[in-house]
């Protein structure tokens, strides 16, 4: 029986055409990118942006903000003008808010109170957040003795009753927005700074720190430039959260008489002048009553937005 006989070819006899060299698909969808790289503040941004609650108290904030600044141009009264023949008047096209016992403007005196209101409430909450960030920074940093020394002075700072110390700062300094300032800031750090102690005190032995430590970075640098900034995120949240406890303290001493004085006002003044006249004349106390309301429930409604979007452990 005859076998099939084979015939071998060489490998000079294989020609290689340039089809041969086509790319694989399959290669092509592993190298693909699914998803771009955003940084933490660029991912936060994104998550905030998807919070339908803390745009539109974004949006109610810088309504605010603007009207603070440009409301009072848009009528011709001061805010100290006296109109006693247009006293008590409604709200109208000649005066949008309507009128006070005294007959002043209440809409141009409406954004002159929240300049100062918003005023105290954001140079308060900075003045908070830089003297807890070094005073807690110091302190978790240093532990030991240092530690428990600061953190017992805080203790007796923070167990001071605020409303004493508001009436001791009143007769030193006189009353005023200087005088407010000064009684709301002397003790309100310490909160701040027993936050940021507690921050610092989980990350001061990773290992980044670890390894600054052993390069002979100084203390001071190790906590202005890898601590501090760890902290930044939960301290911004916090900040959302002071403006509006700083913007009701305001108001809530100026009702008692502590606070801003005239002609000067703020929204707890006005607030504090339209209580007498209530039963008769709701108007004056609505909108006084209306903006503190809205500018802390915005402020709230921020804090929270922001605490959801800076929280690493929420990032996808």
């Amino acid at each position: 029986m005859n076998q099939p006989s084979y015939q071998v070819k060489s490998p000079l006899d294989f020609e290689l055409k340039t089809e041969d060299f086509a790319f694989a698909g399959a290669r092509e969808k592993q190298n693909q990118i699914l998803r771009p790289s955003v940084s933490y503040w660029q991912d936060a941004w994104r998550r905030l942006k998807k919070n339908k609650a803390a745009i539109l108290a974004i949006i109610v904030l810088a309504v605010v903000v603007i009207m603070c600044i440009i409301g009072p141009s848009l009528t011709p009264y001061s805010h100290e003008d006296v109109v006693m023949s247009d006293k008590n008047s409604p709200p109208s096209a000649v005066h949008y808010f309507g009128t006070d016992k005294l007959g002043r403007d209440i809409f141009t005196r409406i954004w002159v109170g929240g300049r100062v209101s918003l005023t105290l409430g954001i140079v308060g909450a900075l003045i908070d957040i830089t003297v807890g960030l070094l005073y807690g920074g110091i302190s978790s940093y240093f532990g030991g003795n240092i530690d428990n020394i600061m953190m017992r002075i805080v203790e007796i700072l923070a167990s001071i009753p605020y409303l004493v110390l508001v009436v001791l700062v009143s007769l030193v300094v006189g009353k005023g927005m200087g005088s407010l300032l000064i009684a709301m800031t002397l003790t309100g750090w310490c909160h701040m700074a027993r936050l940021v102690r507690g921050q610092i005190l989980q990350i001061k032995d990773q290992e980044y720190i670890l390894a600054a430590r052993a390069l002979g970075t100084s203390p001071w640098k190790i906590i202005w430039k890898h601590l501090i900034p760890n902290t930044l995120g939960v301290m911004i949240v916090s900040v959302t959260f002071d403006i509006p406890s700083f913007i009701f303290g305001e108001a809530f001493l100026s009702f008692i008489g502590l606070g801003v004085q005239a002609p000067m006002t703020s929204w707890g003044a006005l607030a504090a002048g339209a209580q007498q006249e209530m039963n008769f004349y709701p108007y004056q106390m609505f909108f006084p009553a209306l903006l503190i309301s809205l500018t802390m429930l915005s402020f709230q409604m921020l804090g929270d937005g922001l605490r959801d979007a800076l929280d690493p452990k929420l990032r996808q």
